[in-house]
């Protein structure tokens, strides 16, 4: 069974730019003011524990998506759901190949799908965790390469570090009815060589 190497991750994303958001580049440590913070319960504070305890986070993805799909009717939320899964699938499959993907090797995630104050902003929080031996900004890569190929993927997309449970409660913080259980998974693969 073929395992990809560090090599072959390089090989992929050492044609792309390197994407660039805000003035602080590619990856920025999440700030949130202090008059925006929420308290959290203790339903939610043990939602954010569990989540936290999944993976060994690395990357929280905000991505926002078309409003409209390309045949022009209204975004639903389970095309953004399957877009969703058509991006994690691509991820993973850069990483691992198309055999070892079809065997279940995945990168650890957890997804919010939220839909903005007024109905009418559809994005999702995704955290991810890299597997062995990739960096951050090479997980940020392939991330970008994969919502350039998903068509529901709108361009504006944001990059943070994953530094504390912080993460975990924000991504909580929109909902436990809003986040994507089934798409809260371990990562199932072996070390990268």
């Amino acid at each position: 069974m073929p395992i990809q190497t560090q090599a072959r991750i390089t090989r992929l994303t050492a044609h792309l730019p390197l994407p660039v958001f805000g003035a602080a580049g590619c990856l920025k440590r999440n700030f949130t003011p202090r008059y925006k913070q929420r308290l959290i319960s203790e339903e939610n504070r043990a939602w954010a524990k569990m989540v936290h305890g999944v993976a060994p986070w690395s990357v929280m993805v905000t991505l926002t998506f078309r409003r409209r799909d390309a045949k022009g009717y209204r975004v639903t939320p389970t095309g953004v759901e399957k877009a969703i899964r058509h991006l994690l699938r691509l991820i993973n499959c850069d990483f691992f190949g198309r055999r070892l993907t079809d065997k279940k090797w995945t990168v650890a995630t957890a997804v919010t799908l939220d839909w903005g104050q007024h109905g009418d902003h559809p994005h999702a929080h995704i955290l991810l965790s890299a597997p062995n031996g990739v960096s951050d900004l090479q997980l940020c890569t392939v991330v970008e390469r994969a919502a350039q190929r998903t068509k529901l993927i709108a361009p504006q997309r944001q990059y943070s570090r994953y530094y504390s449970a912080g993460g975990a409660e924000y991504l909580i913080n929109h909902g436990t009815d809003r986040m994507v259980v089934s798409l809260l998974s371990h990562a199932n693969h072996r070390p990268l060589r």
